[in-house]
């Protein structure tokens, strides 16, 4: 489907009330909201932390048409990414906002209103199999630079001349820093987001595409496995099998995720793909990797991911929402709350 009959389907299906059944609603035409699912409306004087000032009319309506459409097109490329993520459309919504928001409200910061509509309009162009695992992103939708030199105190990338804020990984303030290289270091800072902090060898790697060589230490772009590896060999990255019925190996590359499918260790064949709510079993159900909606699997179980602004766990889990992470409170401490880059003023 494309972006311009996706935003026509989405007009009709909003004026209908598709908005109680996950569809996403843009803010020209969404209707009031209905059920738990619904986002809070805020206004331009409201940030994402809930502190009072900071964006502008202008930046709250490019950012919500900007969340809008990215979960759009997310739940046109992949329903069961979206779901698997963030849950529901209105939870996508809500984190887009949060980190668009953020961006255009940090001092210093090159986002801005005009760039996040360029960001959508280029979204037509970006394929679905890109745009899922965040590759070849277009130059529209590329970190906007802004005008710290490195060694100025930052909570986002847009407010860095370099385009990179070196942040502590559970830490929300850092410094603008030269963008790091493959083999650098993620001990204390975060990679840049084409990068992959390698936990065996705390240092960032790029991510192996389909049918190059993985292993511990060299992983594979996300929706890829890597098949074959052993503590003293390489692997190879292998993108599974995206048809319902084919066969399929268990044991390998299987069938692909973001096409809503799994592959059935006794039938040999790719069948839709189960995505548990909190409190369900994960694992291997029903002959099947079965994944959780918006939670992480513990001890064989879905929990819930927290939602921004809830207490977190590093050392317990589960994980944060999608594109946020765990601020932890305090020096050694393992405790502290998700929120988006950008949530707190640095000094």
């Amino acid at each position: 489907m494309t972006l311009q009959a996706l935003r026509a389907w989405a007009a009709v299906a909003c004026t209908a009330g598709a908005s109680a059944v996950g569809a996403a609603c843009s803010p020209a035409v969404e209707t009031a909201p209905i059920g738990a699912d619904a986002a809070p409306a805020r206004d331009a004087s409201t940030l994402v932390d809930g502190s009072p000032g900071g964006a502008t009319a202008a930046a709250e309506q490019a950012c919500q048409t900007f969340a809008y459409q990215m979960c759009s097109y997310l739940q046109s490329c992949s329903a069961t990414s979206l779901q698997n993520r963030f849950g529901d459309t209105a939870t996508c919504q809500t984190v887009q906002l949060g980190t668009c928001l953020n961006s255009q409200r940090a001092p210093s910061t090159g986002a801005s209103p005009a760039k996040a509509t360029g960001c959508v309009d280029a979204l037509s162009t970006w394929l679905c199999s890109d745009f899922l695992y965040g590759q070849n992103v277009p130059p529209a939708c590329q970190t906007a630079t802004g005008s710290l030199a490195n060694g100025g105190s930052c909570g986002v990338n847009q407010q860095c001349q370099s385009g990179y804020c070196a942040l502590p990984p559970n830490g929300a303030c850092g410094t603008c820093a030269a963008m790091p290289p493959v083999g650098a270091s993620c001990a204390e800072f975060v990679c840049p987001r084409s990068l992959a902090c390698v936990a065996a060898t705390q240092t960032c790697a790029a991510y192996a595409e389909q049918g190059a060589s993985c292993s511990a230490s060299q992983p594979c772009l996300d929706g890829v496995t890597c098949v074959g590896a052993t503590a003293t060999a390489p692997g190879t990255c292998e993108v599974g099998v995206a048809t319902a019925n084919s066969p399929c190996v268990f044991t390998g590359a299987g069938c692909d995720f973001y096409a809503g499918l799994a592959c059935n260790a006794l039938t040999g064949e790719c069948e839709t793909a189960q995505l548990q709510p909190p409190g369900a079993a994960c694992g291997v159900v029903a002959n099947q990797s079965a994944s959780c909606i918006a939670g992480t699997c513990l001890r064989g179980a879905c929990v819930a991911n927290i939602p921004i602004g809830g207490v977190c766990d590093i050392a317990s889990g589960p994980a944060c929402i999608s594109s946020s992470r765990c601020f932890v409170t305090s020096d050694g401490g393992t405790t502290g709350t998700c929120q988006l880059e950008g949530a707190f003023a640095c000094p």
